[in-house]
């Protein structure tokens, strides 16, 4: 058999595959034995994520609060606070400097990334941090990190005694 018929074979194989795969799937996920009420909860969940407002993209993003009240992740946030903690910068692969800040919808860490931006100077508890970046919500209220120019694209900075850091 030639070098071209066994691809052909094999892609026959995988196609037919992924098709049986798929019509399984969907078989069970609707289980005959499901009660209407158990249908109608199900599809009002998927009508509410569908005309759940689409996250803001706009240069001013969200703050801190309107994400964890729309709970909303890997969004952009625009937002400031009082510096409450200093923590070790993160000397592992890219450098970060992080320190956490009180913001009026809670707190959230900063991970600044100084290999692509300049770090913060002087930064001492109490001094006010406008910020922007992606948000990640997480069990201790959440992150905000690209507070920087990246390669591909601007997301964030950070402010800080009247200058902006990106």
């Amino acid at each position: 058999m030639g070098a071209w018929v066994k691809k052909i074979v094999l892609l026959i194989v995988i196609v037919s595959g992924f098709w049986y795969w798929q019509h399984q799937q969907f078989d069970h996920s609707f289980d005959k034995s499901q009660t209407r009420a158990q249908i109608e909860q199900a599809l009002q969940t998927a009508k509410n994520s569908i005309t759940r407002p689409a996250p803001s993209t706009s240069s001013a993003g969200l703050t801190i609060r309107q994400a964890h009240q729309q709970g909303l992740d890997k969004v952009i946030v625009n937002d400031s606070g009082a510096v409450v903690r200093i923590l070790p910068d993160d000397i592992q692969g890219d450098r970060h400097q992080k320190f956490i800040v009180r913001t009026d919808g809670g707190t959230v860490l900063i991970v600044h990334n100084i290999d692509m931006a300049p770090r913060l100077p002087d930064l001492r508890i109490g001094d006010r941090v406008g910020f922007q970046g992606e948000f990640i919500q997480n069990s201790k209220g959440g992150l905000v990190h690209w507070t920087h120019c990246g390669v591909r694209k601007c997301r964030g900075w950070l402010e800080y005694k009247g200058k902006r850091y990106q």
